[in-house]
C-alpha cells in the first residue's frame, strides 16, 4: 500500500532526508539547454568520444509531517544539502581560510529576507563540509591551517561551540550517520598509510582499515569504536537506531548489533576523543 511521494520529471541526482525525517531534499537534473541545442551538444560529444554536457540541478526542500514544499532553487551540480525542518545552512568564503557558516530559516529565504543568521566564522584550508545533527546543532569538519588533521566542531544556532575534536590526516573520506532523535552520530573514516589531504586521491592497496566511532552529539563523547571489514568507502555498512541506543554493522561476513553504553560525562575542555 505504497504512496507516490514525488516523482521526478528528469533523472534523480540526490535524495537525502533530515535526521528526524521531517524533511526530504531531493536533487534532479535540471535541462539547461534548449531541446535543439542539448541534442546538438550530444551529438557533438559521441563524435569526440566525450560525455553529453552537464546540465544544472534543481534542489527541492519538502515538509514531510504537512507536506509542504519549503524551497525551490538551483545548482550548478548535486550534493549534500545540510538543512532542518526549520531551515538550511549556507557557508561563505570571506577570505583565504576563513569562511562563515550561515542558518536560513525558509520564510526568510523566500522572502528574500537577508543573507541569514550567523552560525559560526571557521578558519580552514579546504571547503568546510556541514552535518545536520538535530535542529539545533550542526557538525562542521575541516582542515585547520598549519595543520594535517581534521578538525570538527560542533555548533549550536545561537552562535555556540559545543564541543570539538581532531582525527589524525591519515583518515580520509568520512561517511556519516546521525539517529533520528539526534543524540549520537556515527563517523566512519578510511585509515590509510599516509599522511593525506582532504581531498587527495588515494589508491585501493593505501587503504589499512575502516574506522568508525559514534559520538554523542550534545558533548562530544566518545560511545562506541571498531575496525570493520571488509570496507566499505561509501559508508554503507553501518546505521544507527532511532534513539541512538544501538548501533549495527556488517562486519566479516556477519550483521551485528551492539548496545551502546550511555555516554560518559563531557571532560572540562569539551574535547572529542581522538
Amino acid at each position: 500500500h505504497l504512496k507516490r511521494l514525488y516523482q521526478s520529471p528528469t533523472e534523480l541526482e540526490e535524495v537525502q532526508t533530515s535526521p528526524d525525517g521531517r524533511l526530504l531534499v531531493v536533487e534532479n537534473e535540471l535541462e539547461k539547454h534548449t531541446q535543439e541545442e542539448h541534442d546538438r551538444l550530444v551529438r557533438q560529444a559521441a563524435l569526440r568520444g566525450g560525455t553529453p554536457p552537464a546540465e544544472d540541478v534543481q534542489v527541492q526542500m519538502i515538509r514531510l509531517d504537512q507536506p509542504k514544499l519549503m524551497l525551490s532553487a538551483h545548482a550548478d551540480a548535486a550534493g549534500d544539502v545540510p538543512a532542518t525542518a526549520d531551515g538550511f545552512f549556507t557557508q561563505k568564503q570571506h577570505k583565504e581560510d576563513v569562511w562563515e557558516l550561515r542558518f536560513q530559516p525558509y520564510e526568510k529565504a523566500a522572502a528574500a529576507d537577508g543573507d541569514g543568521t550567523p552560525v559560526a566564522e571557521i578558519q580552514s584550508t579546504c571547503d568546510p563540509t556541514e552535518k545536520v545533527l538535530n535542529s539545533q546543532s550542526v557538525l562542521v569538519l575541516s582542515c585547520r591551517p598549519g595543520h594535517d588533521d581534521r578538525y570538527v566542531a560542533v555548533y549550536s544556532l545561537h552562535q555556540q561551540k559545543l564541543w570539538d575534536g581532531a582525527w589524525e590526516s591519515k583518515y580520509t573520506w568520512p561517511a556519516f550517520r546521525v539517529s533520528q532523535n539526534g543524540g549520537s552520530v556515527a563517523i566512519s573514516w578510511l585509515a590509510v598509510d599516509r599522511p593525506v589531504s582532504a581531498r587527495e586521491p588515494i589508491d585501493d592497496d593505501e587503504v589499512q582499515n575502516q574506522v568508525l566511532s559514534v559520538l554523542d552529539s550534545h558533548s562530544g563523547s566518545l560511545r562506541f569504536a571498531l575496525l570493520l571489514k571488509p570496507i566499505v568507502s561509501a559508508g554503507g555498512n553501518f546505521a544507527l537506531s532511532a534513539d541512538g541506543s544501538r548501533l549495527a554493522v556488517l562486519n566479516r561476513g556477519a550483521v551485528e548489533v551492539y548496545d551502546l553504553p550511555a555516554p560518559a560525562p563531557p571532560p572540562s575542555s569539551q574535547r572529542a576523543a581522538k
